[in-house]
């Protein structure tokens, strides 16, 4: 295939993800809103066929990107969880000591191992991708995104 018909094509089907945006998980802007005004927030996301430039949009979509202090993915950062680096490079951009820190994230073996390597404490968000949930090493299994602050509360900064 010739170098620009690749380039069209890769670019399009990068894309997509915006022209179909998946709905965010329902009550989570809320959630992620409130979570914004007690905590310092990152995202950390292993990239697919969407590149980190275009899932920033798809947060902007959202109006989600604001609640952020640091957005790290992978195809941008050159490392994936559950590797530590990709942890202690967040921590780092937040200023914030690994022990003080807790993931959210909804795979064990990227997700709940790599923030439990970085020294962080995990919650193991099971309200969209279950498979996980009875093998979970979390420290707190979550089903319902509403339940995210309470047990965030409990885990950073327990009798708050």
């Amino acid at each position: 295939m010739p170098a620009e018909a690749r380039e069209r094509l890769t670019t399009h089907f990068s894309r997509v993800v915006l022209e179909v945006a998946p709905e965010p998980t329902p009550g989570s802007a809320t959630v992620i809103a409130k979570l914004a005004q007690r905590y310092k927030l990152a995202v950390i996301c292993d990239t697919g066929y969407a590149p980190g430039s275009v899932l920033r949009e798809l947060l902007d979509k959202h109006g989600l990107t604001g609640a952020f202090d640091y957005l790290y993915f992978s195809d941008e950062g050159g490392v994936s969880k559950p590797d530590v680096r990709v942890f202690r490079r967040v921590l780092e951009e937040l200023h914030v000591p690994a022990y003080q820190a807790a993931h959210v994230g909804d795979m064990e073996r990227t997700d709940i191992v790599g923030a439990h390597a970085a020294g962080m404490l995990a919650v193991h968000f099971v309200g969209a991708n279950g498979r996980d949930a009875d093998e979970s090493t979390a420290d707190a299994v979550v089903r319902r995104f509403a339940d995210l602050p309470a047990v965030l509360g409990s885990l950073v900064c327990p009798g708050c």
